[in-house]
């Protein structure tokens, strides 16, 4: 399970039966980050896995054996 946060940007129109690749990045709680809408460094309060970007898979053939 993921994470996505509201200020990531990038809106996804998902359906069902899409097929694809999520990307994922980890965070630990106490690192750090630089927040780019306050052009600040911040610390991550919680451990987690936050959502980056959904690639849907183009692919229109299919290959029969």
């Amino acid at each position: 399970m993921c994470t996505k946060l509201p200020n990531w940007g990038n809106e996804y129109i998902l359906h069902i039966g899409d097929s694809g690749y999520v990307t994922l990045q980890s965070f630990i709680a106490g690192e750090k980050f630089y927040n780019r809408d306050t052009d600040e460094l911040n610390t991550i309060k919680f451990t987690n896995v936050y959502f980056k970007e959904f690639i849907k898979d183009n692919k229109t053939e299919q290959i029969i054996l």
